[in-house]
């Protein structure tokens, strides 16, 4: 963890304005329960999209971090409350947000964005399917159940092999080859890139 907290700093210095550098950084600090490193990526990457709580790299770590860290445990109650709460506000509710005075008011926020996502999987037709990726792993911070969403998804968005790639790989460590959602993508994949080769 160690070097990977070296890498991770050097990506920040000199790769800051790259998204894919504060999504490392949060994956890195989150492992190690640091929470304000975690809060800082979280600010850049809500600023590297444009202050959009929906950008598709910002909403799974924004989710994991309101549902999976332990803010009430991992940090001392006074920081919590004057730089956490506050700052968190922000991203969920824009600039000039009022501050959260609990954990569970930031929790029931968090949520609303995560049905927002839930909504845009289900009903928009021409989501990307990196937005669908990232959009599970937020359902998935949040303990929502994916597998039933998935059932229902049709993949008819814009195809991009990179993209397809990394989604098919996400859906068998996480449902398996068997499941009717990667049967479906696997099928809409083979439609759409005839020479694909799918291991």
């Amino acid at each position: 963890m160690e070097q990977a907290s070296k890498i991770v700093r050097t990506m920040v210095t000199f790769s800051g304005l790259d998204s894919a550098t504060h999504v490392m950084t949060y994956e890195v600090f989150s492992r190690q329960k640091k929470v304000l490193h975690c809060l800082q990526a979280l600010r850049q990457l809500w600023e590297l999209g444009g202050e959009d709580k929906f950008y598709y790299k910002l909403v799974a770590p924004l989710t994991h971090f309101c549902f999976v860290m332990d803010l009430e445990k991992d940090v001392p109650e006074q920081i919590c409350k004057e730089v956490v709460l506050p700052e968190i506000a922000v991203i969920l509710g824009g600039e000039g947000a009022t501050p959260f005075t609990s954990v569970a008011q930031m929790r029931e926020a968090a949520s609303k964005v995560v049905d927002q996502v839930e909504a845009r999987i289900k009903g928009a037709s021409d989501i990307f399917l990196v937005e669908v990726l990232y959009g599970l792993k937020c359902l998935k911070a949040a303990g929502r159940d994916r597998a039933a969403l998935l059932e229902a998804w049709k993949p008819q968005g814009v195809m991009c092999l990179k993209e397809s790639r990394k989604l098919l790989a996400y859906m068998e460590k996480e449902f398996g080859k068997d499941s009717p959602a990667w049967t479906k993508l696997q099928k809409r994949c083979t439609e759409f890139f005839p020479l694909m080769v799918i291991s």
